[in-house]
């Protein structure tokens, strides 16, 4: 128990003092945002040289290389990750379209861009080659919206300042069908989550004129890296998320007609920023009010650790079972079942997991509209399988034959020995092993939303895309992930306490003391 007290005290002080250190960087970072300043680099010439950052499944890669000859680059999952490596002075500036620069300077005084464009950009709707009829509709709706006035008045909604007015159009059942709209719902105000829904610039106008040409429209959302590949494949229908359309995309996807004539400018840092006095409690207080209380958002992290506990909870249940099975073809006498059977162990072995996970959703599944949830149960379960069977391998050959002879002498069946004999025996060995393996497919099932699965931590890069901030979503995350992880632990621990004679209490039935 002392212990355990002790144990518990010294997490507390560890998160305390990475709150504390953590806090006081984001609210000197906070403060510095306030008012005023000067841009660290007023042109693009100046900023040549210096280190980039670039999302990844961009062209902006091509375009740094372009327009910034001399400067080296790192690459980052989203605008949201470019911004806080560009706070912290990982990097010296990244490359965006400029409505999102636009919106990332509104929430960030502490940085802006460059107003000279590197390059102008047109921003489509991407479209699988097998629904050419959908880039018509499109088509001939963005120039009738465009004609009378529509696409003018989208644009003052979501790029005004009127938050209560922006909401989509509600997507009624088409006699033409449904249409799956992909999108990267991390880049305002083109395509972002407000209240628990999907919103923007983007999904107002897909609906309104898919829906003017009779279709519904489901809105899915996914890694931007992940939206080329999911139409390619037929997981959706049509692609948005502020996609420039290029020469390379148009080869393996159909665009529609420029919905947005954007232009790709620079985001730098400012200096001489005039401060106010951080105020650390206050600041705490309206950062957690902008990260969880604002439209709701600590309902999606409800929402994604259901979504995480249902993949963990199935995926060891399924992957449990698969594994045995494998243990058992393993230890076949017939050398081809037990061969299939250490290659299968070894190929999963070295498969990185979120390779496997996209094999199988783009591939394996990748004409079947089966819900990508069910994808990931079957993922990490197969994963986890490979694994397990190595365990269970393990203890069962921890246990000793002679106790297997003793008891085919008494006349036990194979199947009444394993059962009442060596599994009991082999669970000790199995159980602070495979403890380790079930935390480590939970804090694994972070990779699923590069397959368009909202879990806890897909829903804290959305809070962050919103907000900009890193500090509260991550480290709540980190906590949730802990203390899941820790019950987990608990449960198997005491699974093992129950198991194991050892470690039990020994009392005598019928004896009193």
């Amino acid at each position: 128990m002392l212990k355990s007290k002790r144990c518990f005290l010294s997490v507390g002080l560890v998160l305390l003092s990475l709150f504390v250190i953590g806090w006081l960087g984001t609210a000197h970072a906070q403060a510095d945002g306030q008012g005023e300043g000067e841009l660290e680099y007023k042109t693009l010439a100046e900023a040549d040289g210096k280190l980039m950052g670039v999302t990844t499944g961009t062209v902006l890669d091509l375009l740094t290389q372009k327009y910034l000859p001399h400067s080296p680059y790192s690459y980052f999952n989203n605008y949201t990750d470019c911004l806080a490596a560009l706070k912290t002075g990982k990097v010296e500036g990244f490359l965006c379209d400029e409505p999102v620069a636009r919106e990332i300077s509104r929430k960030n005084p502490d940085v802006a861009y460059i107003k000279e464009a590197a390059s102008s950009d047109m921003i489509g709707v991407g479209i699988s080659n097998a629904k050419p009829e959908l880039k018509a509709i499109l088509d001939a709706g963005i120039a009738r919206y465009e004609k009378d006035g529509t696409l003018k008045s989208i644009d003052e909604l979501w790029y005004g300042n009127s938050e209560d007015k922006k909401v989509l159009p509600v997507s009624k059942t088409g006699s033409k069908g449904k249409v799956i709209c992909g999108l990267n719902a991390e880049c305002p105000p083109m395509d972002y989550i407000s209240h628990g829904d999907i919103v923007g610039y983007e999904p107002d106008l897909v609906v309104r004129i898919m829906q003017d040409a009779g279709y519904e429209v489901e809105l899915k959302n996914m890694d931007f890296n992940a939206l080329v590949p999911s139409v390619v494949s037929g997981k959706v229908d049509i692609i948005i998320g502020a996609i420039s359309i290029t020469e390379e995309r148009k080869k393996s996807i159909l665009f529609s007609e420029p919905i947005y004539h954007s232009g790709i400018v620079l985001v730098v840092r400012q200096t001489n920023v005039d401060n106010g006095k951080a105020d650390f409690w206050g600041g705490i207080k309206e950062s957690f009010y902008r990260n969880f209380i604002m439209e709701d958002r600590y309902q999606m992290i409800f929402q994604g650790l259901k979504v995480t506990i249902i993949i963990t909870i199935f995926a060891a249940i399924f992957g449990t079972i698969l594994g045995f099975f494998v243990c058992m073809l393993w230890r076949s006498p017939y050398k081809i079942v037990s061969i299939s059977a250490r290659i299968f162990v070894k190929v999963m072995q070295g498969t990185p997991l979120v390779v496997f996970l996209m094999i199988m959703y783009y591939i394996v599944f990748g004409k079947s509209l089966i819900d990508p949830v069910y994808v990931a149960i079957a993922a990490f379960a197969i994963n986890m399988a490979a694994y397990v069977s190595q365990m269970m391998r393990s203890g069962i050959d921890a246990v000793d034959k002679g106790q297997q002879e003793a008891a085919y002498a008494m006349g036990f069946t194979k199947v009444q020995t394993f059962v009442k004999i060596v599994a009991p025996q082999a669970l000790k060995y199995i159980l602070p092993v495979y403890t380790g393996e079930f935390i480590s497919l939970l804090k694994s099932t972070a990779i699923v939303g590069y397959i368009a699965i909202q879990d806890l931590t897909k829903m804290s890069d959305i809070i962050r895309s919103r907000t900009y901030e890193a500090f509260f979503p991550l480290i709540v995350t980190a906590l949730i992930y802990l203390a899941v992880s820790w019950g987990l632990a608990l449960m198997l621990t005491y699974l093992e306490y129950r198991i194991d004679p050892k470690k039990r209490p020994r009392t005598l039935k019928g004896v009193k003391l």
